[in-house]
């Protein structure tokens, strides 16, 4: 049989979602009004969505609803209501981000499916396999991935994967952007991004959107992708309306049957919107045309008339794909003096009726076995059609239609029932951190502040790149060096990291630092810490961090003081309180893309109020953006003792060791001399 992946379309309403369901949509995902990554769209009602996932399922199309923002504990009684009702809708699939609604839904809702998003940013085997140990069905490939890379990834696991293949991209890795929290005080990871990216910036004499990526497009890979066997393909949208969605979910499904688009069909697919045009992570992802420098300040236009009128009629009509519905097989008894009896086979599960009135001796109008089938195949309004039908009744029975109707409503009702659905009440976590005096942390970036970290013994731990902890292994403290690796890995760096990695065990190297999922599985030989950039948000997170050799976790930098009151009483925590915030990682270079060319060193972007970001290389010539100002909380210690923080982690960049130590001088006497600084969000917290 010829493999056919799931074409997964974005819905921000109810009228979207039918548009997606009528023009060739295997599965819909979309958000409530709360808890998704787009708040910005219209999103769903309780009642729309009760609606929208029966108009799916009575068409053989599946429902994923999205919960992928980051909760704070705050929050949680009312997320897990949520959750609750949720639940009772039935949906196919839960997609989440934060790892406490992982342990949340497990603990409320053990027999639903759980999907990583691509917030989760996990981008090569290791993550994947982490995942599905711990129960995800399916994961979200980061955008960033090359074909190969996913082949690769899909070949090595039995893990459900989807990918990206039209839409929006992010310069930044999902999950992995903080510039719009900290620019705007609006999330990315809570749904609320401002879009910076798509700002204008001047990197030395070049000036434009330097940040912003042209649109995905895969349609001249659908024949590699069907081949290399991905689950599941997903059209980014859900802030795009019903003519967009119809228009890019039609022509890949047509691709996906085999057909070809012509050139109208690819002009209006490029055109119904277009930011800059159109390109793919897939095989050059490192070029500059993947950068809109000057993108279109209005990008819907006249195609989206085009699209109206060739998909108004499409939309509008009550479709009822039957080619897609599940079979439904029937056996039905009809005997005099006998109960009536109903036999319904779907999907591996079975049901049997019995009716209420015993039949008897037809005086006029016997049952026909065509009557009988042609009763049970009313099936419209359910996700079946029928199959095989097998009529046993006697020569001179007689049965009302009405009975046999009620036979088959009733069988159709058990077989959509969810079996031992299970809804259970979580421990609701209400504990307050104890006022701390805080000890130190230190990031060491250079040679020169991992000497001095190392030696100062009032530092606890000092976490450094695994090179600089292998080339400084004879020198260091084991007891307190955290070994760091890069927050992305790709699998052309694995090798080289796991045999290093075997070298620091064995010189007894016993801390590791998680910034992200896959670090959970290169450092499983490890005591670990989670760090800034895993996303920590709520309580519930801490169960599962412990159950994977956690001792210590770092407060997201979108938390507050208030929020870490809340976060994990029985577990330390650090929260950084000096440093320049990475506010992006992107796989392509900035710097060259921009200036044709890596120029060695950081490099200042600035925004249109003239503020400085430094942008520098990582390895494989990945990109950080740092904030244009470090945060400085050490004229405020006490506030951080006061929430409970364990530990302030003071992360240096590009100090020297007089430097550090002037500014740990600075956090044991209570003083402040920086000029300009932040406050990260401390004091104003989130939207």
């Amino acid at each position: 049989m010829n493999f056919k992946p799931e074409l997964l379309s974005p819905a921000g309403s109810l009228k979207v979602l039918k548009a997606a369901a009528n023009t060739g949509a295997d599965a819909v995902y979309f958000g409530l009004t709360s808890y998704n990554a787009r708040n910005g769209a219209k999103n769903f009602t309780f009642e729309e969505a009760e609606n929208g996932i029966s108009y799916l399922r009575n068409r053989g199309k599946k429902s994923y609803i999205t919960l992928n923002t980051l909760i704070k504990d705050i929050e949680i009684p009312e997320f897990v209501k949520e959750i609750k009702n949720i639940v009772k809708l039935s949906p196919d699939a839960l997609i989440v981000q934060d790892l406490g609604v992982v342990n949340l839904i497990k603990q409320i809702a053990p027999d639903v499916e759980v999907h990583a998003s691509t917030q989760m940013a996990v981008h090569n085997i290791e993550g994947v396999e982490f995942l599905y140990k711990n129960g995800i069905k399916r994961i979200v490939l980061a955008r960033e991935l090359s074909f190969e890379e996913i082949k690769f990834i899909k070949e090595n696991t039995d893990c459900e994967i989807e990918i990206f293949i039209h839409g929006a991209l992010c310069v930044c890795y999902s999950g992995q952007c903080y510039m719009s929290s900290f620019i705007g005080e609006r999330s990315g990871n809570r749904g609320k991004c401002a879009q910076p990216c798509r700002l204008n910036y001047e990197l030395l004499d070049k000036k434009g959107t330097l940040l912003s990526l042209k649109d995905m497009s895969a349609i001249n890979f659908i024949d590699r992708i069907k081949n290399a066997k991905i689950d599941s393909l997903k059209i980014e949208g859900r802030l795009k309306n019903e003519y967009y969605v119809a228009t890019v979910t039609d022509s890949y499904r047509r691709l996906l049957d085999g057909d070809k688009l012509n050139k109208e069909d690819i002009d209006l697919l490029y055109n119904i919107f277009s930011r800059g045009g159109y390109t793919d992570y897939f095989e050059d992802y490192k070029n500059k045309k993947m950068f809109c420098y000057n993108k279109n300040e209005n990008p819907y236009n006249i195609y989206e008339k085009k699209a109206e009128e060739k998909y108004k009629n499409v939309i509008s009509e009550n479709l009822k794909c039957e080619s897609l519905k599940i079979p439904l097989d029937f056996e039905i008894n009809l005997y005099e003096d006998t109960y009536p009896s109903l036999r319904a086979y779907a999907e591996g599960k079975e049901t049997f009726i019995e009716g209420k009135e015993i039949l008897s001796e037809a005086k006029n109008a016997p049952a026909t076995e065509e009557k009988i089938k042609d009763s049970l195949k009313k099936l419209n309004d359910t996700p079946f059609y029928a199959n095989e039908i097998k009529v046993n009744l006697s020569q001179n029975v007689f049965i009302p239609v009405k009975a046999v109707n009620d036979l088959r409503r009733e069988a159709v009702e058990n077989l959509l029932k969810k079996e031992n659905l299970i809804i259970n009440e979580p421990v609701i976590k209400k504990g307050k951190r104890e006022f701390k005096h805080s000890g130190y942390i230190v990031k060491a970036n250079l040679q020169s502040q991992l000497t001095w970290a190392d030696a100062n013994s009032e530092v606890k731990y000092v976490i450094a790149n695994y090179n600089l902890v292998l080339k400084n292994k004879d020198f260091l403290d084991k007891e307190k060096t955290v070994i760091m690796l890069p927050r992305i890995i790709s699998k052309y760096e694995t090798e080289k990291i796991v045999s290093r990695l075997k070298k620091l065990k064995d010189e007894g190297f016993k801390y590791g630092l998680v910034s992200n999922i896959s670090h959970f599985e290169f450092l499983k030989d490890f005591k670990v810490i989670a760090d800034t950039y895993l996303n920590i948000t709520n309580s519930y997170s801490e169960d599962f961090l412990r159950e994977n050799n956690v001792f210590m976790l770092g407060a997201s930098c979108e938390l507050n003081l208030k929020d870490i009151k809340t976060l994990c009483e029985d577990m330390p925590v650090f929260a950084m309180g000096y440093g320049y915030n990475e506010v992006m990682v992107t796989r392509n270079c900035i710097k060259k893309s921009v200036l044709n060319e890596c120029v060695k060193g950081p490099i200042e972007l600035i925004d249109r109020k003239g503020e400085k970001f430094k942008v520098d290389c990582r390895e494989d010539c990945r990109n950080i953006i740092l904030n244009s100002h470090p945060v400085v909380m050490s004229d405020k210690v006490y506030d951080m003792n006061a929430s409970g923080i364990d530990y302030i982690m003071l992360s240096f960049y590009n100090e020297n060791a007089q430097a550090c130590q002037r500014i740990f001088d600075m956090y044991k006497n209570g003083r402040n001399d920086f000029e300009k600084f932040t406050r990260g969000h401390f004091y104003r917290g989130v939207l």
